[in-house]
């Protein structure tokens, strides 16, 4: 009996399908310009779909500078919308290890990062002497910034960070990110 296939849970963001959609758009204009253009070199005349729909832009000369650099600016834009579409862009999660015989091994787990930022900030923020805490999650790097309403912060620091950490080592992450804090002194 096999085990079912599940879709992965650490997804790309999803900016491919506006990227495909405006870098073949422009892939397409600027592959109409040269399509008009070899058709004004070789025949002498624009085509008929170009020639009823621009009259001010068909008086200008192909060799003018500006037919040529809207074309390259058309082609490079395609190229470059085309390639953000087709290169995937950073995760948003991080992997958690689960013990195997939990799980048949096909499936994946994994917490956002917007999640564990939100762990984080519950977790510090219940630490004495903190009054804000707001955390930025990366896939290598946390940083959390506290405001506090005291006036000597050096042991705030590391007790924050202390909570930090043993949130991480009670989450079973397969990569622990490293843990950094600013704080900052706000009297209300």
């Amino acid at each position: 009996m096999s085990t079912p296939s599940f879709p992965p849970l650490r997804r790309r963001p999803a900016r491919v399908v506006p990227s495909v959609l405006v870098g073949l758009l422009a892939l397409g204009a600027a592959g109409f310009l040269a399509w008009a253009a070899a058709l004004r070199f070789s025949r002498g005349s624009w085509p008929e779909p170009v020639a009823s729909g621009a009259p001010a832009v068909l008086e200008t000369p192909v060799t003018d500078p500006g037919v040529f650099a809207a074309g390259i600016v058309l082609g490079a834009l395609g190229l470059v919308l085309l390639a953000c579409g087709l290169v995937p862009g950073r995760h948003r999660s991080a992997r958690l290890h689960v013990p195997a015989h939990l799980y048949a091994g096909s499936e994946e787990t994994v917490l956002t990062h917007r999640g564990l930022g939100r762990l984080l900030e519950t977790r510090t923020g219940r630490v004495d002497g903190v009054g804000r805490v707001r955390a930025t999650v990366g896939d290598r790097r946390v940083r959390l910034h506290v405001d506090t309403p005291l006036r000597s912060t050096g042991g705030l620091r590391n007790r924050v960070r202390t909570v930090a950490e043993d949130a991480f080592v009670r989450l079973p992450l397969t990569r622990t990110p490293k843990v950094s804090v600013t704080v900052t002194e706000k009297r209300s």
